[in-house]
């Protein structure tokens, strides 16, 4: 790769085209950039809004004064592209974090309302149990007054 290809090489895919300004001596980059895109202008490079589309701004990068040259430019569109790609990064992150959360807060929510249905099945089954027992109890309890009635009257009428 020539070295000023290389120099273009990670612009490509946005930069449009490259004009330069022979009154000021100045060139201008102008380039494509995807919708929401973050980018401002500094106090030595200035962005301009050529077109918004639907898709995305074309926006005309140049300098402010004659100290700025084509690699400042350069430069500069580089620092978007990274801040953005970034910023798509840190979303994209975020973004598998938040699916992760919700994935594992409806595993959360479906074993609770699994734990409630068990609760609610098992109290219901407890309770049936115990009224049985106390069943079992007072049935035995009878069977054990009516005996004891039993023995007393057999006591009384064997004396």
């Amino acid at each position: 790769m020539k070295p000023l290809e290389k120099k273009f090489s990670k612009i490509d895919g946005y930069l449009v085209s490259i004009k330069r300004d022979y009154d000021k001596g100045q060139y201008m980059l102008e380039i494509g950039i995807p919708k929401d895109w973050a980018y401002q202008s500094t106090d030595k490079i200035e962005c301009e809004v050529l077109n918004k589309t639907p898709h995305g701004d074309f926006v005309k990068i140049y300098g402010i004064d004659n100290e700025i040259v084509i690699d400042d430019l350069i430069e500069f569109v580089n620092i978007i592209i990274d801040t953005n790609q970034q910023i798509k990064k840190m979303q994209d992150d975020f973004d598998k974090q938040i699916e992760k959360s919700k994935a594992d807060l409806k595993k959360q929510m479906e074993d609770f309302y699994e734990k409630i249905e068990i609760l609610k099945e098992t109290s219901f089954e407890e309770m049936e149990k115990r009224q049985k027992e106390i069943q079992k109890k007072k049935d035995k309890d009878e069977d054990d007054q009516v005996d004891s009635l039993e023995q007393e009257m057999e006591n009384k009428l064997s004396k």
